[in-house]
């Protein structure tokens, strides 16, 4: 692809900046692009994930499998997505 003035990529949508490597499959992804999964208990933050779109897709992919088979995560369990 070819850059823009400033570095920038004119066919990514939001301006191809590079950004750091994607936790999962180690490809660069852009701030624009990322989804962040953070693990939190009682309010603490014991782990987080940087994603790229696809790997960020098949984390929930394998979250809903894992959630609706009844492995993990009991009645009292709180899922927040924001």
């Amino acid at each position: 692809m070819e850059d823009a003035p400033g570095g920038t990529d004119r066919h990514r949508p939001d301006g191809g900046r590079p950004g750091e490597p994607c936790d999962d499959c180690g490809e660069p992804v852009a701030d624009a692009l990322t989804r962040t999964v953070r693990v939190s208990v009682d309010g603490s933050e014991i782990h987080s994930h940087r994603l790229c779109p696809d790997c960020f897709a098949a984390w929930v992919d394998r979250y809903d499998q894992r959630m609706s088979t009844g492995r993990g995560g009991g009645g009292d369990s709180e899922i927040i997505v924001d």
